[in-house]
């Protein structure tokens, strides 16, 4: 079978699959793993590796074993957009060079770091809300976004003031301004290459803070807008909004520890970007 140009091989169980591997050159493996079926896929992921494959899990909820280092990423099927989210992943592996938009020097760390969060959104999105109502109140704009960047878009986890998009990456303030350390705030959008890519009507005005994980990677953002204002933010609304953020990112962790209680990823504590305001 060939989908978008790339050839797809059918390997419905481990054997198949590291017998494929032997024989084809393989550029992508993606498999669901069943339970109890970890050791079963040992060898699989030994030969994938040796071999510089690109190993992707695809099931309801996150596997242990989407926790080796040998498995780059993880695609849940309970999310409604499941397989376009897996031909992103399969294109992305394919064709790298075809990433139109920044990424982080450690893309490939980062994005597995974003990938853990899972159905976390999902769990915590009342208190998310919460906190962008809190943020724009706080810092008196027009609207707030709270949202994640995985390896190919931007997803909105909750809004106040505005409907919650999710935005292809290239197309997505937030996931070029989560790359830079500490608050990002642009005054003037209409003055500003990124200008274009704000998901808010009518806003002139942008501010965001990054969700940065325990592991130190940076998942997401959040982020304020406003029609009127064109004032920087001050320093004390700096941390504000950092705080806010931080407090965004620990409501996540927590769903995801609740949700995945024996995860293998779990960090006591964390140096959040407050302490760098």
């Amino acid at each position: 079978m060939r989908t978008d140009g790339v050839e797809v091989l059918d390997a419905s169980n481990p054997r198949v699959a590291t017998a494929t591997l032997e024989r084809e050159d393989i550029d992508v493996l993606v498999f669901e793993p069943g339970v109890g079926q970890d050791e079963e896929w040992d060898e699989t992921l030994r030969a994938a590796a040796e071999r510089n494959v690109t190993a992707i899990t695809f099931s309801t909820g996150r596997p242990s074993i989407a926790d080796r280092p040998e498995v780059t990423g993880h695609v849940d099927k309970a999310q409604s957009d499941q397989f376009e989210r897996l031909a992103d992943r399969v294109l992305e592996a394919v064709r790298p060079e075809e990433a139109d938009y920044p990424l982080a020097d450690d893309e490939e760390a980062r994005s597995a770091t974003a990938d853990r969060y899972g159905m976390a959104p999902l769990l915590a999105r009342a208190s998310l809300e919460r906190l962008c109502r809190l943020a724009a109140e706080t810092l008196g704009v027009d609207a707030a976004l709270i949202g994640l960047v995985d390896r190919m878009r931007y997803q909105a986890l909750a809004a106040y003031g505005t409907p919650d998009v999710t935005q292809p990456r290239r197309e997505s303030i937030c996931a070029r301004a989560f790359l830079e350390s500490g608050v990002t705030c642009l005054p003037d959008l209409q003055d500003h290459e990124w200008g274009a890519l704000v998901p808010v009507d009518d806003a002139r005005w942008y501010a965001s803070a990054r969700l940065v994980a325990p592991d130190g990677h940076p998942v997401g953002t959040l982020a304020v807008y406003d029609g009127t204002r064109s004032a920087p933010l001050s320093k004390g609304e700096r941390w504000q909004l950092a705080a806010l953020a931080d407090e965004a990112m620990e409501q996540l962790e927590l769903r995801r520890l609740i949700a995945r209680p024996q995860d293998p990823n779990v960090h006591v504590s964390s140096d959040s970007e407050l302490a760098t305001e």
